[in-house]
C-alpha cells in the first residue's frame, strides 16, 4: 500500500494560493453549510480577525491545494481555525498532517498545545479525537444559525506529541 500522506507538501499559503483557496473552503464546507451557517455578526468578527490570522496549506501530487488551515497565538496556545480538506482528498491523512506541522509550530514557540473550536452537531469534534485532541468544554453555540440549537465545542491537543496515529 503507497503511503499517500507522504506526497502531500505542507506549506506557508501566499496571495497567489488565495483563489485556490477559496474554492477548496466552498467545496469542503458545503455540506456543514446544510446543519449550520455563521450570522453575520460571525462573519464580520471572522472578516476582522483575518488580518490577524497565518494560514497553512497542504498542496498534492499536482501542486493541488487539497488542504488548508489558518492559526494565530493565543498563548499558551497556537489556536487553529477553518481546518478545510477538499472532498475528494478526505481520509488520507490531510488533516493529520496540517495538524501535525501546526503542532510542530507550537513546540518551536514553545507553546504547550494546540487548540480548536468545533460544532458538536457535525460530527466534527469525534474526527478532532482521532486527531489527538480531547474537549474541554461545551457551550452554546449562539454566533450560528441552524435548524436546532448549535453546540460549540473546545478542544485542546498537546502540543509535545508529534502525532496521534
Amino acid at each position: 500500500m503507497v503511503d499517500v500522506s507522504r506526497a502531500i507538501v505542507i506549506r506557508d499559503a501566499s496571495s497567489d494560493d488565495e483563489p485556490a483557496i477559496d474554492d477548496l473552503s466552498r467545496s469542503a464546507f458545503e455540506e456543514l453549510r446544510r446543519i449550520y451557517r455563521p450570522s453575520q455578526a460571525a462573519l464580520s468578527g471572522k472578516a476582522a480577525l483575518d488580518v490577524a490570522l497565518s494560514r497553512i496549506v497542504a498542496v498534492g501530487g499536482r501542486d493541488d491545494i487539497i488542504g488548508t488551515v489558518q492559526y494565530r497565538v493565543e498563548a499558551p496556545r497556537l489556536h487553529l481555525i477553518g481546518l478545510a480538506v477538499h472532498p475528494t482528498h478526505r481520509k488520507i491523512g490531510v488533516a493529520r498532517r496540517l495538524v501535525d506541522h501546526l503542532a510542530e509550530l507550537a513546540r518551536r514557540r514553545s507553546l504547550g498545545c494546540i487548540s480548536l473550536y468545533a460544532v458538536k452537531e457535525t460530527g466534527n469534534p469525534a474526527v478532532f479525537e482521532r486527531l489527538g485532541f480531547r474537549s474541554i468544554r461545551t457551550q452554546p453555540a449562539d454566533w450560528c444559525l441552524g435548524v436546532e440549537p448549535m453546540t460549540e465545542v473546545y478542544m485542546e491537543r498537546d502540543a509535545r506529541r508529534v502525532s496521534y496515529l
